[in-house]
């Protein structure tokens, strides 16, 4: 999974300051991914949330459909800076927590959650 930073002050962040960020999955798979759901966790150093929800440990996408062989970016997450990293660290990471196979080839099974697959890793500094 891939995050881009799309908003607060550049590539730098401050204790108490908020920023949003969006995860892009990819489908390598033959079979097309019906609702699909990202999963974002906070870490130590900083809270998330989907769009304009309530801070806290993790927070979860719209379901979304993904087809085989493509990519899909979410629609923002947010995310608050709490605590100084002292150099880059992992203060966000996503995974996807379920999705569900597509009937056009002939699955109705429903998966679990995943591991851990993506991190957004980034410096906080002292406000």
């Amino acid at each position: 999974m891939k995050f881009a930073i799309t908003g607060g002050g550049g590539t730098e962040l401050h204790t108490g300051e908020t920023f949003h960020f969006m995860v892009t999955v990819t489908n390598e798979s033959h079979l097309d991914m019906k609702n699909v759901k990202v999963r974002v966790n906070g870490t130590e150093f900083a809270d998330v949330a989907f769009k304009s929800g309530s801070f806290g440990n993790s927070a979860d996408s719209k379901p979304f459909d993904l087809d085989a062989g493509k990519d899909y970016t979410t629609d923002y997450f947010r995310g608050k800076a709490k605590k100084i990293t002292n150099g880059k660290k992992d203060i966000a990471t996503a995974q996807i927590s379920s999705w569900d196979a597509s009937f056009d080839h002939i699955l109705m099974d429903h998966s679990g959650e995943g591991t851990v697959e993506g991190k957004l890793k980034q410096e906080i500094k002292l406000q």
